[in-house]
């Protein structure tokens, strides 16, 4: 998904170029979907990790004690 992400980002950076240079709507159009999907994308990735996070620190309770001492230091 994150590679997703920046290519979107990339077709988007393409589309806005070719918006300055050429002034063409179609272009404009391109760069607000590339921009809004790469959005997404990225939502997702971090809404997916996010969640493994989760469920690993629930699979592995011992960690926790852990996990608090190293964010005291």
């Amino acid at each position: 998904m994150l590679v997703a992400a920046l290519v979107l980002a990339l077709v988007a950076f393409v589309a806005l170029v070719n918006f300055v240079i050429s002034g063409a709507d179609w272009s404009l159009y391109i760069v607000f979907a590339a921009a809004g999907l790469g959005l997404v994308c990225f939502i997702l990735d971090w809404a997916h990790k996010h969640r493994s996070d989760k469920a690993r620190a629930a699979q592995h309770p011992e960690q926790d004690s852990l996990r608090e001492a190293l964010r005291e230091n």
